[in-house]
């Protein structure tokens, strides 16, 4: 029955010259080519850890050694004795009486200014053969300072003596000790390195300065200020035991 059912068909179909139903066959699909993708791998760079920067060991800075200081004068108490003072003071008992001009010990009162001495402070003995025929003579009045030798003129320099409220000292004293350099100190100074001083009576010396050039005026809180080169002129000539003579005026000689 099926097959009559087609054969009637066919017959149909070619009486009408209709076209026969053509099935397109399948066309294959082409293949468009992919495009390949390069993927670049990712690189990871590790990142520096930063290192951190040293800190500097602090250097301790040496501090400088204290200067020592000149003690200044001392005022006897009331129970005071010498010895007492040189032992407070670790000087020795010899040198703090010459300094002072002390010939007996126990001769010292209440009241009383001592220059303590340097720590190194020996006391010297004088040479009588070198300091005979030497004399250094200063006159206030004129500013001046005069050096004999056997009894002649030898030099003469021109000073600064002690003002009106600091008075130089009058007399006749002898050289008690020579300091190439030291420390001076008082009130309203203090002076380092003073150089070539020779003291003749307490704290009162002939010595160089460096802190002023006004000399030919008072200017001092009692020495004998001289330029430094002539004070280093009179330390070489001077000896310890010579004779410092000190007047207001040639009338006083």
């Amino acid at each position: 029955m099926k097959t009559i059912c087609l054969l009637l068909a066919a017959v149909i179909l070619t009486a009408c010259n209709l076209p026969a139903v053509i099935t397109p066959a399948p066309v294959a699909a082409t293949e468009q080519p992919v495009a390949a993708v390069t993927v670049e791998p990712t690189v990871f760079m590790p990142t520096a850890t930063p290192v951190p920067t040293a800190t500097p060991t602090a250097t301790a800075t040496p501090l400088p050694s204290p200067t020592p200081t000149d003690p200044g004068p001392y005022t006897v108490q009331s129970g005071d004795t010498l010895s007492g003072i040189a032992d407070r003071y670790g000087v020795g008992l010899d040198a703090l009486a010459y300094i002072n001009n002390i010939l007996n010990q126990d001769d010292i009162y209440a009241g009383q200014v001592l220059v303590i001495p340097p720590l190194d402070l020996v006391v010297p003995t004088p040479d009588p053969d070198k300091v005979v025929n030497k004399l250094i003579l200063v006159v206030l009045d004129e500013q001046k300072v005069y050096v004999y030798g056997n009894g002649e003129l030898l030099k003469e320099f021109v000073v600064s003596s002690g003002t009106s409220k600091h008075p130089t000292v009058t007399g006749t004293y002898q050289i008690y000790v020579k300091l190439e350099w030291t420390t001076m100190s008082g009130p309203g100074y203090y002076l380092e390195n003073v150089p070539h001083t020779m003291y003749f009576f307490k704290g009162y010396g002939l010595h160089g300065t460096y802190w002023h050039n006004n000399f030919g005026t008072p200017m001092s809180h009692g020495c004998v200020n001289l330029s430094l080169p002539d004070a280093e002129t009179l330390y070489d000539w001077a000896e310890v035991g010579t004779t410092v003579r000190i007047v207001q005026s040639r009338d006083d000689l």
